[in-house]
């Protein structure tokens, strides 16, 4: 999300997670892979109006993070170590 005309994003983003916090969701990072698919989605919505593959993708992320979180949970509650979990978080 580009809120402003010279940004590069970034405060789109943090205002993002902001809104997923607030909404009991913890906050998503966009793959680093997905940046073009990102940059496609975003400009079909400032430039068609149409935000659903936009919002697609935001909600794909969240499952994602969710998913992510219940399974360091589930280790933890068994024992194991969560160590390996923080390469995920750059994934």
């Amino acid at each position: 999300m580009h809120p402003f005309a010279d940004d590069n994003g970034r405060t789109g983003r943090q205002i993002l997670n902001m809104m997923l916090m607030q909404a009991g969701y913890e906050p998503i990072a966009i793959r680093h892979d997905a940046g073009s698919t990102y940059a496609g989605r975003l400009e079909q919505w400032q430039a068609y109006g149409n935000p659903v593959p936009l919002a697609c993708m935001v909600a794909d992320c969240v499952v994602r993070e969710q998913d992510r979180i219940g399974k360091i949970v589930s280790d933890i509650r068994r024992g194991h170590p969560i160590a390996g979990h923080a390469r995920g978080i750059r994934e």
